[in-house]
């Protein structure tokens, strides 16, 4: 059977998850080997051409293609980034004004998803330009409730136009795709400092995309600025700050002329993080890790 409702998806939604992929994904949790290639020949085998609503808590649900890669199930979402999640919900129930949590580079919405499902978020406002993750983000977002706002956009240092790449280290993912501003684009470009929003409240801001945050902070320092308190996450990835020859600190070092902050990594929280040091000479450069800078 299928769920019935008002917002339109690219797929059939379905109740529950197909019995195929919740096998597929024990077999892959297990480490046996050929699991990998079972999921990705059911999936060309269109046995996961739909999309299914998970429930996060507290009556927050997503709803998840099951066609594109990541193959997720209830596990892997409850796992998803499950520490940045407790760090940003942590903000908003301290947070003494209400929290707009600003989501650059949403994908479907599943980290502002979370945090909504254990913390009383105001606002969302979320921004993915990704065609494909869009209309999920947009159902999600409309399925949390009046109020909460998809925008089919990119997210920089100033207003224009934008296509998506794909990098060299990382080809063959959509997730790894960025941001390139040119003339004629795909989508818009916009700027946090755009959305208009009055001073005095909290700001959460969470930027995933893929090498253009330093961009996004920038066009964001006049709402940062006139929030009451801020807390702003961002990743760190090693090819992509090769890639960009950025340091991911400097945009730390930028939000410390706004306000006093601190500074952490939420994967290593006993890590003392010096501005005086490049990130990757603190943390090994084998991974993604996710910073935190909060007023």
């Amino acid at each position: 059977s299928v769920i019935d409702d008002s917002k339109p998806l690219p797929a059939p939604l379905l109740p529950r998850p197909p019995l195929p992929l919740e096998l597929s994904r024990w077999l892959v949790r297990r480490r046996l080997r050929g699991s990998s290639r079972l999921l990705r020949f059911l999936r060309q085998r269109g046995l996961f051409d739909a999309c299914v609503e998970y429930p996060l808590g507290n009556g927050v649900t997503c709803t998840l293609p099951l066609y594109r890669e990541p193959d997720w199930d209830a596990h892997d979402l409850a796992l998803y980034e499950h520490e940045l999640v407790a760090w940003l919900a942590a903000f908003v129930r301290r947070a003494r004004e209400p929290v707009t949590l600003i989501d650059c580079g949403a994908d479907i919405g599943l980290v502002s998803l979370k945090v909504a499902a254990v913390a009383p978020v105001a606002r969302v406002v979320a921004f993915e330009p990704n065609p494909v993750a869009y209309p999920f983000l947009a159902y999600n977002l409309a399925r949390l409730g009046p109020g909460h706002v998809a925008t089919r956009a990119g997210v920089a240092d100033r207003a224009g136009q934008g296509v998506l790449l794909r990098p060299d280290h990382d080809p063959d993912s959509p997730h790894a795709a960025f941001v390139r501003p040119v003339d004629r684009g795909d989508f818009p470009l916009t700027t946090v400092d755009a959305l208009g929003l009055a001073p005095g409240g909290a700001i959460a801001l969470k930027i995933d995309v893929e090498g253009g945050e330093a961009a996004v902070v920038d066009g964001a320092l006049g709402t940062l600025r006139g929030a009451a308190e801020f807390a702003v996450t961002y990743e760190a990835h090693p090819a992509v700050s090769r890639r960009t020859g950025t340091e991911p600190l400097s945009i730390a070092q930028t939000l410390a002329t706004l306000a006093p902050v601190s500074v952490a990594v939420v994967e290593q929280p006993e890590l003392v993080v010096r501005l005086d040091r490049p990130l990757f000479e603190q943390l090994p450069p084998t991974r993604t890790w996710n910073v935190v800078v909060e007023s």
